[in-house]
This record gives C-alpha cells, sequence and structure tokens, in this order.
C-alpha cells in the first residue's frame, strides 16, 4: 500500500525547512504510483481512452460540451504525447491543447482578479514563465521522475495561470499526457481528471492556499500526489487477489500480501480466489463502490486494447 505518513499539514509560512514532514513521504508516494504501473497496465499495449465523467461534474456545474471537449482534447494529448514525444509539450501545443479543451488557445493579456486579489502573474510574464517550466520540467523528469514531475508542473501550470479561462481543465489534460508520454496505461493513471472526483472542493481548497502562502510547496505537491496514489488501492488488490487476467495475479505477488493458500494434496502453492470478495467485505460502502469503479474500468479498457488490436 501507499505510504501511510500523512502529512499534519501545519506548514509555517517561511520557515526553511516545514514542519508539516511532507517533504518526507514525496518520494515515497511517488515511487507507490510508478509500481502500481506492472500491476496495473498488465496488458494494455496502447493508451487508454477518456471515459468518465470530470471534475466539475463532481462540483455540480458540468456540462455536455465541457465533457465532449474534454474527452476529445484528452485524447488528442495522450496521442501527441505518444506519436510525438520529442515535439510535446510545447508552448504552441500546449494552446492547442486549450483551444481542443476549452476553447480560445490564446495565452492571457488581462489579470485574473480571485476575490480581492490578484493571485496570478503579470500577463506580460505568462509567455516566459511558460517556456521557463517546460525547461524546469524537462530536469525535473531527470532527478524526481514522471510522477513526481506531472505532479509540480499540475501544480506550476494552474500556479501561472496562462489561459483567461479554463487553466485546471488545461492542466490537468497536459499531466495526463506526461504520465502516457512516460509509458502510464490506463486511465487510473493518466485520468489525473479524476484522481479528485470526490473532494473537488478540497482541491481547489488546496492550490488556493499553497497559493496565498497558507501551506507549503510540498504540501501541496503531495495533495496531488495522493489523489493519484489513492486511485489505484483497489485496482491493485484487485489485480494481486487472482481476479486480474492472467499473469497479473502471480503467486510471489499475492503471497506478499497474505492471498495465497497451500494446497493440502501436493502442497502447490495457489493465489486464493476467494482473496477479492475478503477484501471487499472490510471496506465501507462508498470503498465498495469505489473499487467496483476502478475494476470496471481495467476490464473496459482492457476490452478496448484488444479490439484495437484487431482493427
Amino acid at each position: 500500500m501507499f505510504p501511510q505518513v500523512s502529512p499534519t499539514w501545519n506548514c509555517q509560512a517561511g520557515a526553511s525547512v516545514c514542519p508539516c514532514r511532507s517533504q518526507n513521504v514525496l518520494s515515497s508516494t511517488a515511487a507507490f504510483v510508478s509500481a502500481g504501473r506492472s500491476i496495473i497496465d498488465g496488458p494494455l499495449r496502447t493508451p487508454a481512452r477518456w471515459r468518465g465523467s470530470l471534475r466539475r461534474d463532481a462540483a455540480g456545474y458540468g456540462t455536455d460540451l465541457e465533457r465532449q471537449r474534454y474527452s476529445a482534447g484528452f485524447d488528442w494529448a495522450v496521442g501527441q504525447a505518444i506519436t510525438q514525444p520529442d515535439e510535446f509539450p510545447t508552448i504552441e501545443s500546449i494552446c492547442g491543447l486549450h483551444e481542443r479543451v476549452v476553447g480560445g488557445g490564446q495565452l492571457r493579456t488581462g489579470y485574473i482578479v480571485v476575490g480581492d486579489r490578484q493571485l496570478y502573474p503579470h500577463p506580460g510574464f505568462v509567455p516566459t514563465l511558460l517556456s521557463d517550466l517546460l525547461l524546469l520540467h524537462s530536469s525535473r523528469l531527470r532527478v524526481v521522475g514522471p510522477v513526481q514531475a506531472a505532479a509540480e508542473l499540475h501544480l506550476d501550470f494552474v500556479s501561472i495561470h496562462p489561459f483567461p479561462d479554463g487553466n485546471g481543465r488545461c492542466a490537468r489534460v497536459l499531466v495526463s499526457a506526461e504520465l502516457a508520454r512516460a509509458g502510464f496505461r490506463s486511465t487510473l493513471f493518466t485520468g489525473v481528471e479524476q484522481h479528485f472526483l470526490r473532494v473537488p472542493t478540497l482541491y481547489i481548497g488546496t492550490l488556493r492556499a499553497y497559493q496565498t502562502g497558507r501551506i507549503c510547496r510540498a504540501t501541496c505537491v503531495h495533495f496531488l500526489l495522493r489523489g493519484a496514489a489513492e486511485r489505484l488501492t483497489h485496482a491493485i488488490a484487485w489485480r494481486r487477489s487472482g481476479r486480474g487476467t492472467a499473469g497479473l495475479g502471480s503467486v510471489r505477488s499475492a503471497d506478499k500480501l497474505g492471498l495465497t493458500e497451500r494446497s493440502r494434496e501436493g502442497g502447490d502453492t495457489f493465489v486464493h480466489h476467494s482473496a477479492w470478495e475478503n477484501y471487499l467485505q472490510a471496506l465501507s460502502s462508498q470503498e465498495r463502490a469505489e473499487a467496483g469503479e476502478q475494476v470496471g474500468r481495467l476490464e473496459a479498457e482492457q476490452v478496448d486494447d484488444q479490439n484495437a488490436s484487431r482493427e
């Protein structure tokens, strides 16, 4: 399971080392997500297409047109990241992404005021800030790996707020494409939009808390990483219980979680297929629903992948 050491969120503004301890668990949380790739992606040979709802739906104000645009923009961006990995992302491709997902595709020329505060940079700095961010992201990929680098990119993009509207949606699709470019396939990874469906207001509140100096950067990045980590937990248990596709419910992986039994006849080890049912019984009704959604998504993605291979 992913690291259970949760930050206390008692951030101290201006401290050289924040006492919240978030920095201590960034790498381990990112490592959990990376390790889940071999278990979750398994047989998927191509990135899964977008399916499901938006964060805006969970918040109560999504529209059909927004869902259609997001779905098309997601599939386009992921395709670009896979087929043209050396040419994506650029400022030009990010503007193209915004045009598809939101509409407009032009960097902002005006200020953005939230409440009575101007939280985001002067519009004249936006092109330079975006260019610098892409260079920094390239360096982070080498230093901290694609998962943490994607979370850092997510935070910095929304903090620059380069477009008049739709910056959050654009940021989440951009990060989705970057994860696909790094080799992730299932939308349990790449569907960043859905990592925060259960907590749409907490997502905005955490970003705003960082932008107004109430929490440290590491705490905000860790929140974004946990969104991905928590999206995987039930699906990993399903795969390891032996209910997943052949080869993924391996004896070695299952044995580590106590999901194997010894045959009385020959002493052979085999995967205990009732483990998934036992796992579900220990969950709350909400967690069982989430587990069912994750498993259903994986099964649908595998069917899509198999159909695509026959075309």
